[in-house]
């Protein structure tokens, strides 16, 4: 019995091992992103002219026009899915609430805040809301299809207006471009 003990324990300390290399490389993120962000932003000045220093004299003024067109169209992209975060968040957090689901204005703020990441805040939201829907309306199947459907309208409208003409139009990339970079970058990079 030692030799099928000691494959086990071999099994289970590497799942161990590596589900606490996850929580550590978490927890990591979360302290040190706060610190290398407060000396990003004490030291930004420093760090730009450092930057230029290192470009070549003749490339600076192309260097610089690229520089402030790339923070322009950043920025724009930011402010449009800050705008697709809200609108979105405020749809399924009022379709919720509009069903009577106990937490649905909950749910609802955090996948639209989640809607960040394509697909992902519609899927853990969706499976939160309809697995309360579940446990809150059950055997009423009506109330929990509603539910489900608030998430797929809400997904449409996300996908095929809010985020063309929100992100799209502020970036001033065509609705077209933007939805074929989106498909594109989803089937690649999920």
């Amino acid at each position: 019995n030692w030799k099928g003990a000691s494959g086990i324990a071999t099994q289970v300390l590497g799942v161990v091992t590596q589900s606490g290399f996850t929580v550590l490389g978490w927890f990591a993120n979360v302290v040190l992103i706060p610190f290398i962000t407060f000396f990003f932003l004490r030291d930004w000045d420093k760090l730009v002219i450092r930057i230029a220093a290192l470009v070549p004299r003749n490339r600076i003024e192309t260097f610089a026009h690229l520089a402030k067109e790339s923070d322009a169209v950043l920025g724009s992209f930011l402010r449009g899915q800050f705008m697709v975060m809200l609108a979105m968040g405020v749809f399924y957090a009022v379709g919720l609430w509009g069903v009577g689901l106990e937490v649905g204005v909950l749910i609802g703020v955090i996948a639209g805040l989640l809607t960040f990441i394509p697909y992902i805040g519609a899927l853990l939201g969706g499976i939160a809301a309809v697995g309360v829907a579940l446990v809150q309306f059950w055997p009423e199947y009506t109330s929990i299809a509603i539910v489900l459907a608030i998430f797929i309208v809400g997904q449409f409208l996300e996908g095929n207006f809010l985020s063309p003409k929100l992100v799209g139009g502020r970036i001033g990339l065509h609705p077209v471009w933007l939805m074929f970079a989106l498909f594109a970058f989803g089937y690649l990079f999920g």
